[in-house]
């Protein structure tokens, strides 16, 4: 959840911080398409699945305010050595955005909600849980088909120099309590709340360059159990940088982020306490993007990306493996974007590669492969 969270952030406030220096628009858009994941581990007697995903979009802008709404349709199925296979199939969760970014101040002032509206499947059964493959969205897009009502609001204050941005973004969600499984009748989840605090700052110093910088600190409340305080996720702090370098036909991306996780605390026999030593993977991120303008409306693109999972810092007594073990993501892959008058579509597939290392969940070695596929189409008018 960690992951997912920052990476999250870290996009949000770019997107903020590239938002505020936009024109004013008018326009509303459609959005759908396919994704498709198929993955397969190196056993002997091996483990494999797939997910294809069905999204759906809606957004609209209007001046100084943003409204979108996104859900979408998520199957997904896997198949173990024993013979035992597992299907998901449901509506994943609706994430409703409204934003508002006041310009032609001395700051740039945005406000922002977002609420995820619990129209996915929480109470799954313990044999539907295994149909979904991978940690962090390594493998498979959607983990999670449903949790609470979650509601966050957000405010930022930008300034605009003639080249630079500097600005602050607080954000507050409030997570709401949800029954994870079908299994168990006093297993009810409540969240503890986030609080966010990002700092953003952007330098263009001529049209072909941009560079971007962002640090986000997270904080989470208490989690309960069955109305009893059982668990509380450390602190994250996130450092994220991109640059960009355009000069038509080619641009070229570069983003680089690193998550630092803090200690975890659990109540023991009554008691607070902090793991003795941390949990939690650090992690590093570099992205690089390339793509080439070959008319007007086409346009051809190469991504490439990977995500380090350190090991972990704590190590299991008995056995001698630690709560996390090192993980390695690859991918890499072609893209192409066309665009005809209001109507723009995009297709991109990527080779995914998984090289994981035993924990106290996995007992050896093991690593995945796999395709990423995802095609999308967009009405704008």
């Amino acid at each position: 959840m960690k992951i997912r969270s920052y990476l999250f952030v870290g996009m949000l406030s770019i997107m903020l911080g590239m938002m505020s220096i936009s024109p004013a628009s008018a326009q509303f858009s459609i959005t759908t398409g396919v994704r498709f994941n198929a993955v397969q581990d190196d056993f002997e007697e091996r483990t494999s699945g797939t997910e294809v995903t069905i999204p759906f979009g809606l957004a609209y802008t209007r001046d100084a305010f943003s409204l979108g709404l996104h859900s979408g349709y998520a199957d997904a199925q896997a198949e173990y050595p024993d013979g035992e296979k597992a299907e998901l199939a449901n509506l994943t969760d609706t994430l409703l955005t409204v934003n508002y970014i006041k310009t032609g101040w001395p700051l740039i002032v945005s406000l922002g909600m977002n609420a995820n509206l619990p129209t996915g499947k929480a109470r799954i059964t313990m044999q539907e849980g295994t149909a979904t493959l991978g940690e962090a969205n390594d493998l498979f897009e959607v983990e999670k088909f449903g949790e609470g009502l979650n509601v966050g609001g957000s405010l930022g204050l930008m300034k605009q120099f003639e080249t630079a941005m500097i600005g602050i973004n607080g954000l507050y969600v409030y997570k709401g309590p949800y029954d994870p499984t079908a299994d168990f009748e006093d297993d009810d989840v409540d969240p503890g709340d986030q609080t966010l605090v990002a700092g953003i700052a952007s330098w263009t110093p001529s049209e072909a360059w941009a560079v971007v910088s962002v640090i986000t600190h997270s904080s989470f409340g208490e989690d309960e159990t069955n109305g009893e305080k059982k668990f509380q996720e450390g602190s994250t702090l996130t450092l994220s940088g991109a640059v960009n370098y355009r000069r038509e036909p080619l641009a070229v991306a570069l983003s680089v982020q690193g998550i630092l996780p803090n200690k975890d605390r659990a109540v023991v026999d009554g008691e607070w306490e902090t793991e003795p030593d941390n949990s939690g993977s650090k992690t590093l991120i570099p992205t690089l993007g390339l793509s080439y303008t070959a008319s007007p409306s086409v346009v051809l693109e190469l991504m490439a990306d990977m995500r380090y999972y350190a090991e972990s810092e704590r190590i299991d007594p008995e056995n001698g493996l630690p709560y996390a073990g090192k993980r390695i993501r690859y991918s890499v892959g072609p893209g192409l974007l066309v665009t005809f008058k209001k109507l723009t579509g995009s297709i991109r597939a990527k080779y995914v590669f998984v090289d994981e290392k035993a924990d106290i969940y996995l007992t050896d070695n093991r690593t995945f492969a796999g395709i990423d596929l995802k095609s999308e189409i967009a009405l704008t008018f």
